[in-house]
């Protein structure tokens, strides 16, 4: 019987890289996958979209290329199938690239199911048949999530498909409404919107809340909202389907809204994969397997990350599988997720990290804060993205950063320059200082610091 220091269930972000940082260190690991390597976010989530959002930014790009001198300009028209063909070589490659990375960090990788049969034990049902069983110090449960489709208020099904469902489709609906999950992001229903929209669909996107995003800068976004609608999104906020009739979906009762398809933006639910850890006596919250600070479960020597623990995002995910595997090889886990940035890859961007000026004041905080408006920006202006405004939200008396906001072009780039600021404990004086490369979007941060500095009167 095969013996290891870690086994490793699930292939996502937070399974291969919690096996490549046990790996590090010498351990014997092994992976096991059911589907492909990669998890949801290579093969049907963050990369596909990631690829489609691109080809609609160049789209877009594409429009303004006549008025910059180029006689010929490229289409502005997308063919989706050629769009999604393209998508699908690169994620085959990506997805290829982790397998290499096991390879390479000697992490051994079984095609199949893995569960908990005992302590110690976990029994593989291998995808070219038959089981067998290895023994384990140690467990790493990186089952990810599933998705589910909501219900209308009545209880009744909602009949509507998830992004998922989209970024794998050949063909797109002529007309769509975008819908954000019960408990989900409106990143991803934004995300969604914008893109249908790019590829010549009619799209009407619905937020149950008073914004189209909850919980950030009010004027970011309003100004997000405006640049939807300028590509012809209807928004429609304090919405909620309430119903759906062949090709007509109703919201708030009365307004009747023409839909070829209802996409769902998330839906997804934390699913441990049948990995026998609930017949263990484990803790759950709900379906979120129940983690320390250290990702250690309720069982010894079992540890868990990723979406399994109800965290959403790849980049966590993949954070925590680190971690798991520096604490079941008794290592200081050194991950810091205090800072972790958020943001929506349409055009243009939002990002974020930290808190808002609301939460700020809200916190107690005496609060300052700075804007650059990206519109008087060189590069923006050079480059033909001017929209967009960079903010920065800091406490008056010692001028630390509590956080930034970025909508414009880049934004998702931008935002790890203020995540690692703020992770190093930079002051306003710190970003205002940077004599940073002219002409580029992140002298954005430094001209927001300065203008911080001015209204606290340094």
């Amino acid at each position: 019987m095969e013996e290891f220091d870690l086994v490793v269930i699930g292939g996502g972000p937070a399974g291969y890289s919690g096996a490549l940082r046990a790996a590090e260190d010498g351990a014997r690991v092994a992976l096991v996958e059911a589907e492909n390597l990669g998890g949801n976010c290579v093969n049907h989530a963050c990369v596909p979209s990631r690829i489609l959002l691109d080809i609609a930014e160049q789209s877009i790009r594409n429009r303004e290329l006549e008025f910059a001198g180029v006689v010929a300009p490229a289409s502005t028209v997308v063919d989706f199938a050629r769009a999604a063909a393209r998508k699908d070589s690169l994620v085959s490659e990506l997805r290829s690239a982790v397998g290499a990375a096991l390879r390479h960090g000697r992490v051994k990788h079984f095609d199949g199911r893995g569960a908990l049969s005992a302590p110690g034990r976990v029994l593989l049902d291998l995808r070219e048949g038959g089981n067998t069983e290895v023994l384990t110090a140690n467990v790493l449960l990186a089952t990810g999530s599933r998705a589910e489709l909501p219900t209308l208020p009545d209880a009744r099904p909602l009949d509507a498909i998830t992004a998922d469902a989209l970024w794998i489709a050949r063909e797109l609906p002529a007309e769509g409404v975008v819908v954000r999950g019960e408990q989900g992001s409106p990143i991803f229903a934004a995300e969604v919107a914008y893109l249908l929209a790019v590829f010549g669909s009619t799209v009407t996107l619905i937020e149950q809340g008073d914004s189209l995003l909850p919980g950030e800068e009010p004027e970011l976004s309003v100004a997000l909202r405006q640049s939807l609608e300028a590509l012809g999104v209807s928004v429609l906020t304090r919405a909620r389907v309430t119903g759906r009739t062949g090709s007509t979906v109703t919201v708030n009762q009365t307004v009747e809204v023409p839909a070829d398809a209802v996409v769902i933006g998330d839906c997804r639910v934390p699913f441990d994969g049948g990995s026998g850890l609930r017949e263990l006596g484990a803790a759950y919250d709900g379906l979120s397997i129940v983690v320390d600070d250290k990702q250690r479960t309720s069982v010894a020597s079992v540890f868990a990350a990723g979406d399994a623990t109800g965290v959403g995002f790849s980049n966590v995910a993949a954070a925590c599988g680190r971690r798991a595997a520096e604490s079941a090889l008794g290592l200081l886990p050194t991950i810091d997720l205090r800072f972790t940035p958020r943001a929506i890859t349409t055009f243009p961007e939002f990002a974020a990290v930290g808190v808002t000026e609301a939460e700020a004041v809200a916190a107690g905080y005496d609060v300052i804060t700075g804007v650059a408006d990206l519109s008087f920006n060189a590069r923006a202006i050079s480059s033909g993205a001017r929209q967009g405004a960079v903010k920065v939200v800091s406490e008056r008396r010692l001028h630390q950063i509590l956080g930034v906001h970025i909508l414009g072009a880049q934004a998702s780039e931008l935002i790890n320059q203020a995540s690692l600021a703020m992770r190093l404990e930079a002051t306003l004086e710190d970003l205002a200082a940077v004599p940073g490369w002219h002409p580029t979007l992140s002298e954005g941060l430094g001209v927001a610091a300065r203008r911080a500095l001015r209204a606290a009167g340094s």
